[in-house]
């Protein structure tokens, strides 16, 4: 089972224009994981951004698939605003259901975007017609709006939310980050 424990998301109301950090790092090494919960629960994957990072930050929600996956590939990325450019990205495992809960670690202080994107063609190739894909576009209250398959529609993501204090060598984040996937045409 995989057990963490992070701050609130609340964000204090809608997220408005603010100074943004930008990550010079362009790396897209990262580790990751899949680990299936307890039976009957939802999976859960992990992106370890500490590589490319070196933070102790976290960014974590649910993520909702259009139909049940069939055990497909997925991959997780995160970007650092305002560029959108791939920061980290990783091939997270293959877990089957509707829906699956994500974590990214080792993120500093900033703005971020978050898209994740299932092979449900499984054809190994990410982002094709037939896939599942989306970005973050909620309020950072745990709610599900409709998916958005387009950076431009995406919602910036502070890390950490205001109020949110770094709790030092483990990790401490935004919490219910969820969003929902498309089909892609």
């Amino acid at each position: 089972m995989l057990i963490h424990s992070f701050g609130s998301n609340r964000f204090g109301g809608l997220l408005g224009v603010g100074v943004l950090a930008s990550v010079g790092l362009l790396s897209c090494s990262s580790s990751s994981t899949t680990t299936q919960t307890d039976a009957g629960s939802k999976p859960s994957v992990t992106l370890d951004a500490t590589t490319t990072f070196n933070g102790n930050l976290s960014i974590a929600g649910t993520v909702n698939f259009p139909s049940a996956s069939s055990g497909r590939a997925i991959q997780l990325k995160v970007m650092a605003a305002p560029s959108g450019t791939p920061n980290a990205v990783g091939s997270v495992g293959t877990p089957s259901g509707s829906s699956v809960d994500y974590v990214i670690k080792g993120i500093v202080s900033g703005e971020y975007f978050v898209q994740m994107t299932v092979d449900q063609n499984g054809n190994g190739t990410f982002g094709d017609s037939g896939d599942f894909t989306g970005y973050y576009n909620g309020d950072g209250f745990g709610t599900f709006k409709p998916p958005t398959v387009s950076q431009s529609g995406a919602t910036q993501i502070p890390v950490p939310a205001p109020g949110l204090q770094d709790a030092g060598p483990g990790q401490a984040g935004d919490t219910g980050i969820n969003f929902a996937l498309a089909t892609v045409p």
